[in-house]
């Protein structure tokens, strides 16, 4: 009976400090704002930012196409200015111009060569890059335009 006694003004005496005792919490306590947060990159909006970076360096003004021309080595013909399934002629105003003319009908001073070729042989890498990324020419025609 002493015992059960004891028990009890234990217990009574630890409920009424716990009672009486104002609950504080502690400085930097953990709150649920702790756990429940928002990513910076769901939350704020910001727009789309896209970085081209190109070389500018001296090796970009060398050839696009390294080694010997092989024309079945792309599908689709080397890739550059000239059409690739085409064959143009050097003309009497200095530039390369499209014809139906045969291959075998050229000369030393009006030699007609493929596109392919052509592009092989002029097209250097800042060329080819510039190309990429700007599109190439213009068409325009019955209201629309397109690169070509």
């Amino acid at each position: 009976m002493k015992l059960t006694k004891k028990l009890f003004k234990m217990s009574l005496s630890l409920i009424l400090f716990s009672v009486l005792t104002p609950f504080t919490p502690a400085e930097g306590a953990v709150t649920m704002k702790d756990y429940c947060i928002t990513p910076p990159f769901v939350s704020q909006t910001i727009s789309p930012n896209v970085l081209i970076v190109l070389d500018n360096s001296g090796s970009m003004c060398g050839q696009a196409y390294a080694g010997n021309y092989n024309p079945t080595k792309f599908a689709q013909g080397y890739y550059g200015y000239f059409d690739a399934s085409k064959n143009y002629k050097y003309s009497n105003n200095g530039r390369w111009e499209q014809t139906t003319d045969a291959m075998n009908t050229g000369t030393a001073s009006h030699p007609i060569a493929n596109g392919s070729f052509l592009n092989w042989a002029t097209m250097r890498r800042v060329e080819v890059s510039k190309k990429l990324l700007i599109g190439g020419k213009v068409i325009r025609g019955h209201g629309t335009a397109r690169l070509r």
